[in-house]
């Protein structure tokens, strides 16, 4: 299975928005990845099924914010037609979502993390330690 590792910054506030398909519920959000001084940023557009807890989520998830996202990546261009520039649209769909960055700088980092099952989401204010054992 083709992975992929975000980090970033979301470009506006995230949203719950209803399928018109299926009628699920899924977060969506857009992370800027800083690719270097002369080169453009890359948007990336990221979405996520909605489970009873993703709304709490949702309001951490604020314009500006650092994120890390790990998903299933899908790749695509689009012609940009205003600059007349073929573009990447690349789209995650987000299994792991964390916040990297709090209200300010003078914070520690919030971690705010939702994995596949909806019951192993964590809200802490805590950075987790590393261990220095390695587990093999």
């Amino acid at each position: 299975m083709l992975q992929i590792q975000i980090i970033g910054n979301l470009t506006r506030d995230a949203e719950i928005k209803q399928s018109q398909k299926t009628g699920d519920n899924f977060l969506t959000f857009t992370v800027a990845v800083n690719t270097g001084k002369d080169t453009p940023a890359i948007f990336i557009r990221c979405l996520r099924k909605a489970y009873d807890n993703t709304q709490n989520i949702a309001q951490y998830m604020t314009k500006g914010k650092k994120v890390y996202v790990q998903g299933r990546p899908s790749v695509g261009i689009y012609n940009d037609q205003q600059n007349n520039i073929v573009r990447p649209d690349i789209t995650c769909f987000a299994e792991h979502i964390e916040l990297l960055s709090g209200k300010s700088d003078d914070e520690r980092p919030t971690h705010v993390a939702e994995t596949n099952a909806p019951a192993t989401t964590t809200v802490s204010n805590q950075v987790e330690e590393e261990s220095d054992e390695l587990p093999f």
